[in-house]
C-alpha cells in the first residue's frame, strides 16, 4: 500500500515542469470594492504570495460564466485556504456595472470567495483578456502557469491547481480520507451467508460480492488524478488519448459556443 501512494505521488512531480510559466501575474490594480473580504479590504496578489491563486474574470449576466461557478464553489471549498480563489467581476452591459447587483448574484449563487468588481477594465487590460470567463492558475511564486477560456475542462484545470499544491508543498489534498464505501442489502445478505456462526474469519471480502473496497475507491481515484495529470502534460482529453487538444493551454482558441467575446 506503501508503494502504491508513492508512485501516485510521483505523478504531479513529474508534471510539475511540464506547466509552462507565462511570466509575472500582473496585480489585481483598480478593482474596487471588494465583497467577501474582511472589512472590504482589497485583495492583492503580494498579500497571497505563498498560496497558489485561481483568477476567473466573468460577469453575472452571461450564461457561460454562471455555468463555471458550481466549478469555483467546490474548488474554494476544497482546497481553501491553501488555494484562494478570486472573482474578478468585469461587467459587459451597463446593468451589470452596479455594486449592489453583483452583490445581489453574489448572494443568488452562494459565492463565498472572494469577488472584486472591475468597471474600468484595469485588471482585464493588464491581463490581456478577451473572453468572458477566463482562467488565470498563479502559483506560489505569483507567476501564471496555467490558463483556460470559456468553461468545462475542470478535470484538466483540477489536476494543474493539484501540481502547483503539490509544487508548493501543500500535501493536504494527497492525505485525504476516503471514507468506506456502503454495502448494499443484497450484498450484506450474501456476505451473511458466507459467514459461518462465530468465525467472521471465513466471510469473504466485499470484492468478492460486488463492491468495491476502500483500497480500490483509493486506486479509482488516484487512476483517475494520473489520467488528468497525463492531460496537462500531453494536452490530451482525461477520458481519451485520442481526442484533440485541450482549450486549456495559452493561445488556443476556445469554442465559439463557451465563451463571450469581447467586441
Amino acid at each position: 500500500m506503501r508503494l502504491f501512494f508513492r508512485q501516485a505521488q510521483a505523478v504531479p512531480n513529474a508534471a510539475s515542469a511540464a506547466l509552462p510559466d507565462l511570466g509575472e501575474a500582473p496585480e489585481l490594480l483598480g478593482v474596487r470594492p471588494w465583497l467577501n473580504t474582511p472589512d472590504s479590504e482589497p485583495v492583492t496578489l503580494a498579500r497571497l504570495i505563498g498560496s497558489v491563486v485561481l483568477i476567473e474574470f466573468w460577469t453575472f449576466a452571461c450564461g457561460n460564466c454562471q455555468r463555471t461557478l458550481p466549478f469555483l464553489r467546490r474548488m474554494h471549498s476544497q482546497y481553501s485556504p491553501h488555494l484562494q480563489v478570486v472573482g474578478i467581476h468585469t461587467p459587459e452591459l451597463p446593468f451589470e456595472r452596479p455594486a449592489r447587483n453583483v452583490e445581489h448574484a453574489v448572494r443568488r449563487h452562494r459565492l463565498e470567495f472572494a469577488v472584486g468588481l472591475d468597471n474600468d477594465f484595469g485588471a482585464w487590460d493588464a491581463y490581456g483578456n478577451h473572453y468572458w470567463p477566463s482562467l488565470y492558475l498563479v502559483d506560489a511564486a505569483g507567476h501564471i502557469r496555467y490558463t483556460h477560456i470559456g468553461e468545462g475542462s475542470y478535470r484538466r484545470t483540477e489536476a494543474a491547481i493539484r501540481v502547483l499544491l503539490t509544487e508548493a508543498q501543500i500535501d493536504r489534498w494527497n492525505v485525504k480520507q476516503i471514507p468506506p464505501r456502503r454495502v448494499c442489502r443484497r450484498a450484506a445478505r450474501r456476505l451473511s451467508n458466507l459467514t459461518a456462526p462465530g468465525e467472521p474469519g471465513r466471510a469473504r471480502s466485499t470484492t468478492a460480492i460486488g463492491c468495491r473496497s476502500p483500497r480500490q475507491t483509493a486506486r479509482r481515484s488516484h487512476s483517475r488524478d494520473r489520467r488528468a495529470l497525463l492531460a496537462v502534460t500531453t494536452g490530451a482529453s482525461p477520458r481519451t488519448r485520442r481526442g484533440p487538444a485541450s482549450r486549456s493551454t495559452a493561445g488556443d482558441s476556445p469554442r465559439p459556443d463557451r465563451r463571450c467575446r469581447r467586441e
